[in-house]
């Protein structure tokens, strides 16, 4: 029998949803209710940051950008506030890590500093790593580590010898070398 989902999932699920059939305007309603409804659960901090990712990807839009690194930041320092309190809060690790696996991807995508994006793809996978370790059936975070992976191949091919040399590794081609 499944247990039953909770309303900030449920909310979050919804979300998403508006997310992928491009409803942004009611994805942030949605994200930014979650927050007011239940303001020491990162879900809706988290997704509300995710929706800006999704927006300055395609877009490159630099206001886009710097609005999603102040709201990940948030979503950072509210985990940050969680963990000084219980520092086993395995949703607080999550969103932080993810937060910072996100940063990561969305920096290297848009050419932004590699030095940043490589710190934060490192905490992020440091964090995700320790999670898992601790937590092994916290499924969620293993996909966290998958951004990580795929951020690092969009290092272009003449800094990735720099990137190997301080330990990072991570491709986005199949092992045989094609796409």
């Amino acid at each position: 029998m499944a247990l039953p989902e909770s309303i900030p999932d449920k909310e979050v699920l919804n979300g998403l949803d508006d997310i992928y059939n491009l409803r942004f305007d009611v994805a942030e309603s949605k994200f930014r209710q979650l927050q007011k409804s239940n303001p020491n659960d990162l879900k809706g901090y988290f997704y509300e940051s995710l929706l800006l990712f999704y927006k300055a990807l395609p877009s490159r839009d630099e206001n886009i950008f710097n609005r999603y690194i102040e709201l990940s930041d948030n979503v950072i320092e509210k985990a940050e506030d969680i963990l000084d309190k219980n520092e086993n809060d395995y949703d607080a690790l999550y969103y932080k890590g993810l937060s910072h696996s996100y940063r990561s991807l969305l920096m290297l995508s848009l050419n932004k500093s590699l030095l940043e994006a490589a710190s934060n793809g490192n905490d992020g996978y440091r964090i995700l790593s320790s999670l898992i370790e601790e937590h092994p059936d916290y499924y969620d975070a293993y996909m966290g580590l998958g951004l990580y992976k795929i951020a690092i191949g969009f290092v272009p091919e003449k800094f990735q010898w720099l990137l190997s040399l301080i330990g990072f590794e991570g491709n986005i081609k199949r092992r045989n070398g094609s796409p």
